[in-house]
């Protein structure tokens, strides 16, 4: 990335204490993230993600990762102004759903929205 360029990255809101997602929440939101959770705790956990379309679609393996971790990654790669914003819901969506409907999204929130510049 050149000098100045802007970062964009949705990342899962992990850590110790993690946002546990259900069944019905994957199926309601499109995907979630499961790992083991009788597995002893760990930066880098690996997990499955389940995608949904009404319907289980498919899956993907990946690795959790604390917010601290992610920071100092991307401040060793030369990113500065990194930020973990939470998702927001759009006017239009709250409209045609209700709040109540994205309450388990977001509290706490599920998913991170990481923002950096490349130095």
């Amino acid at each position: 990335m050149k000098s100045g360029g802007f970062f964009l990255a949705a990342i899962p809101n992990y850590s110790p204490e993690s946002v546990v997602w259900t069944e019905e929440e994957a199926r309601k939101f499109g995907a979630a993230n499961f790992y083991d959770q009788t597995q002893a705790w760990q930066d880098g956990i690996e997990a499955t993600i389940k995608f949904y379309d009404k319907e289980h679609i498919g899956t993907a393996t990946c690795a959790l990762w604390l917010k601290s971790t992610y920071q100092q990654l991307f401040e060793e790669a030369g990113f500065i102004d990194i930020k973990f914003n939470p998702a927001t819901i759009a006017e239009e969506g709250l409209k045609e759903l209700g709040r109540e409907y994205f309450h388990d999204f977001l509290n706490p929130p599920k998913d991170f929205f990481v923002t950096a510049r490349k130095q």
